[in-house]
């Protein structure tokens, strides 16, 4: 297993496409703290009650430190998760286009091995890809605490918030392991990055779409679509990674210390439940296909 682990992990990290779509990442973070920035110094529209003065706290508190690492650490599951399936779907499903497949099995390597090795490998690369966000996060928030403050605090990072960043990277990754384990079981179950790439997206795009759809309507709806929507939001992928990524907000962000988030641990262990049947899924699509033979 450790042979097969070292051989995947050589593989993604040779290949551009890892490297190429952090930076992409970094660049829209980098890009989205600077407009939070800027915006902060939009003046408050007219009438607007409070004793505020200068920037809207607004965004201040969005920007500086620490609420802006919270930026950093659920930046990858929101948006950046469609970087790094892409990058999952091309590792799994490339080994068929390219053929390196079957050399591999001719070799005896166990395919359930495989196939656990690619995850968890595909999952280390997700926790350096959210230590180079977190570490983006706390440069672009120590500038905007300087702008915005006159100095960088650092009186709140103590024993606790030290644990609270640790447990954060482990709901982060967390919240992105189901999408991962889904775009390489789909590379292996269809032979195809491309597939798995369309539907992984497709179902996170959906997603994004039906779950603020139904958090709209669940004010108005009663009965039957009620109850549809309630299960939809306890068991949907995106709701559950939601709930987690929002106590990292809760932990590091002044405007979300009051906030409740119900049900995090059945959230983290239908999370975990959705990793494990992707997992099964990819070995069942290895085990039951004979892959002497390149698809066409």
């Amino acid at each position: 297993m450790s042979g097969i682990f070292r051989a995947e992990l050589i593989k993604v990290l040779r290949r551009p496409m890892t490297w190429i779509a952090l930076g992409i990442v970094l660049a829209i973070l980098a890009t989205v703290q600077a407009l939070l920035i800027v915006l902060a110094f939009l003046p408050a529209p007219e009438g607007a009650g409070g004793d505020q003065a200068g920037p809207g706290q607004l965004f201040v508190d969005l920007t500086v430190l620490p609420g802006g690492l919270a930026n950093g650490l659920n930046f990858l599951p929101g948006l950046g998760i469609f970087a790094l399936a892409v990058v999952g779907a091309s590792v799994a499903g490339s080994e068929f286009s390219w053929g390196t497949v079957v050399p591999l099995f001719a070799r005896g390597a166990d395919r359930q091995a495989v196939v656990v090795a690619k995850i968890l490998v595909l999952a280390l690369v997700a926790v350096i890809w959210l230590l180079a966000t977190i570490v983006l996060a706390f440069v672009l928030s120590a500038a905007a605490s300087l702008i915005h403050l006159g100095r960088i605090p650092l009186d709140w990072l103590d024993l606790g918030m030290a644990r609270e960043l640790v447990f954060g990277v482990g709901r982060s990754l967390l919240a992105m392991l189901p999408y991962l384990a889904a775009a390489v079981a789909l590379a292996l179950l269809f032979r195809s990055p491309a597939i798995a790439m369309a539907v992984v997206l497709g179902y996170l795009i959906v997603e994004e779409v039906g779950l603020a759809a139904f958090t709209a309507l669940r004010t108005v709806a009663d009965g039957g679509l009620g109850q549809l929507i309630d299960l939809v939001n306890a068991t949907a992928i995106g709701a559950n990674a939601d709930r987690l990524t929002g106590l990292n907000t809760r932990a590091l962000s002044p405007l979300a210390q009051e906030t409740v988030i119900e049900h995090p641990y059945r959230a983290a262990l239908i999370l975990v439940g959705y990793t494990i049947l992707f997992i099964i899924i990819g070995i069942l699509s290895l085990r039951s296909r004979d892959i002497t033979l390149r698809p066409a």
